[in-house]
């Protein structure tokens, strides 16, 4: 298999540190091309924020507050979803100072 390089992100995705379980929307893409991908950030040591990946158009949202740190996301797609991405996603979120 040869394979090309092509980066799947812009420079956005750096400020973020790493991320890690990486989640699809798997009810109606498993084993498909998917367009969107959602993660948990690692600015630090523990996960502080949650990415959605555009790979197509290659853009990054990003939720994240000081002090709350979110688990891995979880995609659930809506019950009439017409779009890839409609739906919501599920993540813990730990607050510990509360």
């Amino acid at each position: 298999v040869f394979l090309r390089h092509e980066d799947l992100y812009n420079d956005d995705l750096l400020q973020y540190g790493g991320l890690e379980f990486p989640q699809i929307n798997y009810t109606y893409y498993n084993a498909r091309p998917y367009r969107y991908f959602y993660a948990c950030g690692f600015g630090h040591v523990f996960g502080d924020s949650l990415l959605k990946m555009d790979l197509e158009g290659k853009k990054l949202k990003v939720w994240r507050h000081a002090g709350l740190f979110p688990s891995e996301p979880v995609f659930v797609p809506a019950p009439d979803a017409k779009d890839e991405d409609d739906g919501v996603v599920m993540s813990v979120v730990i607050t510990p100072k509360e």
